[in-house]
């Protein structure tokens, strides 16, 4: 036994050395009722739709050129490990006689982990900056292609760029830019 003295004799705070115990609690007290009210004050905050602190946010842009029009949807701020989307829209009111051609800038797609678009490109290629992907004719105007992508573990903040281009031949037509803010 250790003689029972530690949890035998409650503390007395009108003994010596009672008023330092009562202080030590009272800085607990205080302590974890700031860290309470921090979470309290973030989770009112995320829920009112102010800013995002906890998960993910979407977003959507868009551009237009030669006739057609491009829209992405993806995530403004994500957190490691999370899956988020990365869509792009395309639509042409004329159609798509001709391969559809979108350019993503490749180090927008570095800090993510994906399993590659849906559908799959009919090539792929790359100009050391931007992932060239060609992508068979849909019937009608509006043609979609879509990633997962989940961000890796980094540690720290963290913001991808990108530019997602239609393009025709080797010049863009509608370019859009998107900043991803991924957080540890």
């Amino acid at each position: 036994m250790n003689g029972g003295r530690d949890t035998d004799s409650p503390v007395r705070y009108d003994t010596a050395g009672g008023g330092l115990a009562r202080k030590k609690r009272r800085v607990l007290y205080v302590a974890s009722s700031c860290v309470v009210s921090v979470v309290v004050v973030a989770g009112v905050i995320e829920g009112a739709g102010v800013h995002s602190l906890f998960g993910v946010d979407t977003t959507t842009v868009s551009a237009a050129g030669g006739g057609s029009t491009v829209e992405v949807r993806y995530a403004e701020v994500t957190r490691a490990q999370l899956v988020v989307p990365l869509e792009i829209t395309v639509n042409s009111p004329q159609g798509f006689p001709d391969a559809i051609v979108i350019s993503v800038s490749a180090g927008y797609l570095d800090p993510f982990l994906t399993q590659g678009p849906t559908p799959q490109p009919s090539s792929e290629t790359s100009d050391g900056t931007d992932v060239i992907m060609t992508f068979d004719p849909p019937s009608g105007d509006t043609f979609a292609v879509h990633w997962n992508l989940t961000a890796e573990p980094v540690g720290t903040f963290t913001t991808a760029k990108a530019s997602v281009s239609l393009r025709a031949g080797d010049q863009p037509i509608a370019t859009a830019h998107l900043t991803t803010h991924i957080r540890p």
